[in-house]
């Protein structure tokens, strides 16, 4: 299994259509094979910061992910609204 962690920061006045935006990328992404789960969370304190947690079933259902049509307009809408991007890729401790 891949777990992943993205942190997404967009611009003020891009919240509100990336919030929009993201909701048809969910639902594409979670019809595909391999994924056990996909959520965003916007922060609390911080309206411009997103995470998105994704769990995979393989890194192969990752790679398959990244190249999806979706993935890839989801990529070019956030281009021009995204501050910064950071992903981390997790290891269960316990």
């Amino acid at each position: 299994m891949v777990k992943l962690m993205v942190k997404v920061v967009i611009k003020q006045e891009g919240i509100e259509f990336f919030k929009n935006e993201f909701k048809n990328f969910i639902d594409e992404t979670r019809k595909e094979n391999g994924c056990i789960s996909f959520q965003l969370f916007q922060d609390a304190d911080n309206p411009k910061v997103f995470f998105v947690s994704e769990e995979w079933a393989s890194q192969e259902h990752l790679e398959n992910h990244q190249k999806s049509k979706h993935f890839l307009k989801m990529q070019e809408i956030e281009k021009d609204i995204r501050e910064n991007l950071e992903i981390h890729r997790l290891t269960l401790v316990k």
